[in-house]
């Protein structure tokens, strides 16, 4: 007998490689041909996942079109399978796939407009959290503030690009013929964050992004503010802490002990 592991083995290798020999036989036919019959469940499973990859990637798709992202989409279902129930949390892998596709080389902007739709889905499902007070940071010792690791709020993604990823974005919103975005305008740091019923975006100033995506690394102040200085030496740390309080960013925060390597998770927040 056949074990529940290894026939579901011979069903990823029915669906994803075409190799249907193993599982044929335990394929009951029912008025059909056992290959005809899963060959029903292969074209089911790879519309269901195009589907959810297009719900993520409407720009994308409306740039490529439908017929070359479903073959891009086909390509990455086998090379990138899901591996957990949830197709919420698929796809993240697709900007890195379309950056290194043949076939998208023409579109060298492609792969971080991707990268900004996927940060708009993650912002939008992050789970909400609660700002603190800035009291939480003026009570920390000044000898110990340099390691001091802020939580930022889960929704707030940085996408830094050499292309107007987010004019792009933008001009494909409108139905009709897919429109033209000056390239040549160059690109800059966005920030990507929920607001109200949806998501917002908007660009910020490169140290600002260096700041904010090292706190969202967890990195204690003093290497988050290494990390900007080496953007713009003149990077104002105590305007910036003020911003992310006054703006509802920070969630959350903890001290690192002294002998804690700088560069890891502090387990426990405030």
């Amino acid at each position: 007998m056949t074990s529940l592991r290894k026939l579901q083995m011979n069903v990823r290798r029915a669906i994803l490689e075409g190799d249907a020999v193993a599982i044929a036989a335990a394929v009951m036919g029912d008025g059909m041909a056992p290959a005809a019959r899963l060959q029903v469940h292969v074209n089911h499973v790879f519309a269901t996942l195009t589907d959810a990859l297009a719900v993520t990637y409407p720009v994308v798709r409306r740039i490529v079109g439908e017929r070359f992202f479903a073959a891009l989409a086909d390509r990455f279902i086998r090379d990138v399978p899901p591996r957990d129930p949830r197709l919420a949390l698929w796809g993240a892998a697709f900007p890195r796939f379309v950056g290194a596709a043949p076939g998208c080389a023409g579109l060298p902007y492609l792969s971080d407009v991707a990268r900004l739709e996927w940060a708009m889905r993650v912002s939008r499902r992050a789970a909400p959290a609660v700002a603190i007070a800035p009291d939480a940071i003026l009570a920390v010792p000044a000898a110990d503030q340099p390691r001091v690791v802020l939580r930022l709020d889960s929704s707030l993604r940085i996408l830094v690009s050499r292309w107007p990823a987010l004019a792009i974005w933008q001009a494909n919103q409108a139905p009709g013929e897919v429109p033209t975005v000056d390239l040549g305008r160059g690109g800059g740091a966005l920030e990507i964050r929920r607001g109200g019923d949806g998501v917002a975006m908007a660009p910020i100033a490169r140290v600002d992004a260096a700041f904010r995506r090292d706190l969202l690394r967890r990195r204690p102040l003093l290497r988050a503010t290494a990390a900007a200085l080496d953007v713009d030496p003149f990077f104002d740390l105590a305007l910036a802490i003020r911003a992310l309080f006054a703006g509802g960013y920070v969630v959350g925060l903890s001290v690192l002990p002294q002998d804690h390597p700088n560069d890891k998770e502090h387990p426990s927040w405030t």
